[in-house]
C-alpha cells in the first residue's frame, strides 16, 4: 500500500506523513506529494501543460498498485496563521492559499470523476483542529476501503 498526501503549503502533509509512519511501524510508502500536485502547481503557474497526460498515467498506476490519495484541507484563515508562525516567505497572502485550494479541489475532483473505479482510494481530510484526530481519521477510511 502507498499513501500519497496533497494539500497546499502548511496544511500538516508531512507532520501527517510522519504521525502514520510511525504507527504503521514505517511499513507502508508514503509521500507528501503527489503527481496531482504536479498538476495543480503546472496550472497555478501555468508550466508544462504538456506532462499533465504523463501526471494522469502516473496516478492511474499507482491506484493500480492500491495507493491512497488523500488531500488535506486546512481553512484559509488557518494556513495563513501557521505560514507566518513558520516565517513561509512564498505564500502568506489569503488570496493566494484561496487559489491553491480551489486548484487542488479542481485536480482532486477532476481525478476522482477520471478513476471512479477507485473513488474510494480518494480521500479528503479536514486538519485545521487537531492534527492526531485527522491522522485516526485517515486510517479509519483507509481501513475500511481495503
Amino acid at each position: 500500500m502507498m499513501i500519497f498526501f496533497l494539500g497546499t503549503d502548511v496544511s500538516g502533509k508531512d507532520t501527517i506523513m510522519h504521525l502514520l509512519a510511525k504507527d504503521y511501524t514505517y511499513q507502508i510508502y508514503m509521500s507528501p506529494r503527489s503527481p496531482i500536485c504536479n498538476i495543480v502547481y503546472n496550472r497555478l503557474f501555468n508550466r508544462h501543460k504538456q506532462l499533465e497526460e504523463e501526471f494522469f498515467d502516473i496516478i492511474k498506476k499507482f491506484l493500480e498498485m492500491d495507493a491512497f490519495f488523500v488531500m488535506i484541507e486546512v481553512e484559509p484563515e488557518i494556513l495563513v496563521k501557521r505560514a507566518q508562525a513558520r516565517n513561509e516567505k512564498h505564500v502568506l497572502k489569503i488570496e493566494d492559499f484561496k487559489e491553491h485550494i480551489t486548484m487542488y479541489n479542481k485536480v482532486f475532483n477532476e481525478c476522482k470523476l477520471l478513476f471512479s473505479e477507485y473513488e474510494t482510494n480518494f480521500i479528503k481530510v479536514d486538519n485545521s483542529r487537531d492534527t492526531r484526530s485527522t491522522v485516526e481519521t485517515i486510517k479509519q477510511i483507509i481501513w475500511r476501503a481495503l
